[in-house]
């Protein structure tokens, strides 16, 4: 079972779904196997169901307001940025989308 990251994006997550659709419709056979383990209809509402089931929620809505809850919080840092790593801590900021206020602003310029 996979993961849900620290800091999910729903839109991701939304994109995963639309893929298992498309795959399922398209006859795929492990992909049917996966949807049809949820629901016997090819749609996306059970694409969706089984992607949430996948990481362990019982329910499209469920995964998606754990996503909303994870994402009212700050990011945590990683590893490499709590011991100094620059790079890796302004990019963890960069791919999180935070804004800095106050009296220090970080801004990324790195390719992350």
């Amino acid at each position: 079972m996979p993961e849900l990251p620290d800091w999910p994006d729903i839109d991701q997550l939304r994109r995963q779904a639309r893929e298992l659709h498309r795959a399922a419709a398209g006859g795929a056979p492990d992909v049917l196997t996966r949807v049809r383990a949820v629901s016997d209809r090819i749609a996306l509402s059970a694409a969706q169901l089984a992607v949430a089931r996948e990481y362990g929620y019982s329910s499209w809505p469920a995964l998606r307001a754990e996503v909303k809850r994870r994402r009212a919080r700050p990011p945590t840092a990683s590893p490499q940025s709590a011991a100094g790593d620059v790079r890796s801590s302004t990019c963890d900021i960069h791919s999180a989308g935070v804004l800095l206020s106050g009296p220090l602003r970080v801004s990324c310029h790195l390719t992350c």
